[in-house]
């Protein structure tokens, strides 16, 4: 018997409600490429724990389904618009209480999405933080995308980096960054036979891709100098204000 189908994500009105809501909290601009049609999966940096996912969505031009921690699907204020936004759930070691074997249904949820030709976003850090840099990224996108490819479901992989002119505040300044499309094609035959070799030589692709799109500062120390240096180089030089070409400088 074949597991039952994921829920579908939330609708039109509750993913415009989101967007409305990311553009009146935050100042944002988004940059880079297109994402493309068919089975995707978008890779981002996390520093603010519920208002990531809402960035993406509001940015990414795709319907989006993400990947949550289990314990934000019950208990909590946004539990109810979780669930209804078609999130999948992910079971932490990490988190007190929560059975990680429920995992399986994750990765089973997720490649029926992709074989559906759906849009799946998950942070791989893995961990929501404000550390400023990319915290090491764990497996589990390699092993997705992979997995998907060697059951000839081929999987784009689109890299986006968040950043923040100052720690997310109301109205703060925020760029969403878009990568190129990339993939992992060429990893698929040594997946059938190296699979963890395979998946860490893809995550580390990922990792590069992403940190091209990011400013790794601290966001309390060392951000605000560089913002402060890059205003004067700016004022000085006549270079451009795009905010692409401000983020590569900085």
């Amino acid at each position: 018997m074949n597991p039952p189908a994921p829920p579908s994500p939330g609708g039109p009105l509750l993913r415009q409600a989101v967007s409305f809501a990311v553009r009146v909290y935050y100042r944002v601009k988004r940059v880079g490429p297109e994402v493309p049609d068919g089975a995707l999966l978008l890779v981002a940096n996390h520093p603010n724990t519920l208002l990531d996912p809402s960035l993406i969505q509001a940015t990414s031009g795709r319907v989006v389904r993400f990947l949550a921690k289990s314990t934000l699907f019950h208990g909590q204020v946004l539990s109810p618009l979780i669930r209804r936004s078609g999130a999948i759930p992910v079971y932490r070691k990490i988190d007190p209480g929560v059975d990680t074997s429920r995992n399986v249904e994750m990765f089973t949820a997720v490649q029926q999405a992709l074989a559906s030709g759906e849009a799946i976003c998950l942070f791989p850090e893995g961990i929501s933080h404000v550390s400023g840099r990319l915290e090491p990224l764990r497996t589990g996108a390699a092993r997705m995308v992979l997995t998907s490819a060697a059951a000839g479901h081929p999987v784009t992989i689109v890299p986006v980096g968040l950043n923040f002119d100052r720690l997310p505040l109301f109205r703060s300044r925020v760029v969403a960054m878009y990568g190129p499309a990339f993939d992992g094609a060429d990893l698929v035959e040594r997946f059938r036979d190296e699979p963890q070799e395979a998946a860490r030589a893809l995550t580390e692709r990922i990792a590069g891709n992403m940190r091209r799109l990011l400013v790794e500062a601290n966001p309390r120390g060392d951000l605000p100098l560089v913002a402060r240096i890059d205003r004067l180089y700016a004022s000085a030089h006549g270079v451009s204000r795009d905010p692409a070409e401000k983020v590569r400088r900085r």
